[in-house]
């Protein structure tokens, strides 16, 4: 039976996870309604801890601060919806602290109870927690420029791991997931390289998605142009002129696709072949995420075919979705291997 401190604690790590996807979500929503500097100053927004600020108060403060003054001028106004967006997302974050701070604090009072490496998983994910904040504040200083939305979105994806590599090492020093944790040590040493390798290459290019979202102001999306000319063709040619910086980009997002996919196809025939009839929940997981990169491939492939009288931004939206579930899906595998030699290690199975 589970203890109940490795069941409050499991709870809270999968609640904090859950809710860093929906930050993650809610980050891409402020991306696609051009909210992303609708605060322009951290961590209040005008001045004002509420984002209830009209268009006269934002005017008022422009003057007060032109330094901070963003890419769309001093005349540009900001809707109280774009304003609350903005605020709401670094309030989840505010909130989200609370229960990552008890988790530290509950494993580092009972680390005889929990072990070390429990501990020291939470410390690694309060510490994520702040750096990811102090990022925030760095691409709002810096107008959401490509490179800080990028390490914003690797930042909230290496903390959202981090909680799920802590809810499943509790659950597995509590003996609990046994239908997930169906491999030996062997089989797991054999498997981890190929599943580091497959992890490594979708967080590549989920970043080049977000490097592709957010340079220039989102318009190398268009640099392939649109419609039947913009996709699966690049200006209506398969090899284009990558002379061109915002065509060489969108082309490096592309082939990246590209080559996970192969990846990705050699990694579920390479662990299958290793596991046999064991790791279900591995090959599960791995080929989730396939299907996922692959019905990405098609919803980027609609977000250009559509755009001839201007994006749809639910469909970017969509995009982000699977690929944040895309990248989820081989680390949970990767977990599944990570923790299996965790454990071993710690009751000293492992050699």
């Amino acid at each position: 039976m589970q203890k109940p401190q490795n069941s409050r604690l499991a709870l809270l790590a999968i609640s904090c996870f859950v809710m860093t996807i929906l930050i993650i979500i809610i980050g891409g929503y402020i991306r696609i309604s051009d909210a992303g500097e609708s605060c322009p100053d951290w961590p209040t927004c005008f001045g004002e801890v509420h984002p209830f600020v009209d268009e006269d108060s934002q005017a008022v403060w422009w003057a007060d601060n032109p330094d901070q003054i963003d890419s769309r001028g001093p005349d540009h106004r900001y809707t109280v919806p774009q304003i609350f967006s903005e605020w709401f997302h670094r309030l989840l974050v505010g909130i989200i602290a609370v229960p990552i701070l008890y988790i530290a604090f509950l494993s580092h009072t009972r680390r005889d109870e929990f072990g070390e490496e429990i501990r020291a998983l939470s410390f690694v994910a309060a510490i994520l927690l702040f750096i990811q904040a102090v990022a925030g504040y760095i691409t709002v200083r810096y107008d959401n420029v490509d490179w800080s939305v990028a390490l914003h979105l690797s930042l909230a994806v290496g903390f959202a791991a981090s909680l799920l590599w802590l809810w499943m090492l509790v659950e597995r020093k509590s003996n609990n997931l046994s239908r997930s944790f169906d491999i030996s040590v062997e089989q797991a040493n054999s498997v981890f390289p190929w599943l580091k390798i497959i992890t490594f290459s979708v967080l590549i290019v989920l970043i080049l998605g977000a490097w592709v979202a957010s340079t220039a102001g989102g318009d190398y999306n268009q640099a392939c142009s649109v419609g039947g000319e913009g996709w699966p063709l690049c200006q209506g040619e398969i090899i284009p002129d990558v002379s061109q910086t915002a065509i060489s980009v969108q082309m490096i997002h592309r082939i990246g696709v590209i080559i996970v996919a192969a990846v990705l196809l050699a990694g579920v025939k390479q662990v299958g072949d290793k596991l046999q009839e064991s790791g279900k929940a591995i090959k599960h997981s791995l080929r989730w995420s396939l299907a996922l990169l692959l019905v990405n491939l098609g919803v980027g492939g609609l977000y250009i075919l559509t755009a001839t009288d201007g994006f749809v931004e639910w469909l970017s939206l969509l995009h982000l979705f699977f690929g944040v579930f895309t990248f989820f899906a081989a680390v949970y595998a990767l977990l599944i291997a990570k923790v299996t030699l965790q454990t071993a290690s710690s009751i000293g199975l492992q050699e």
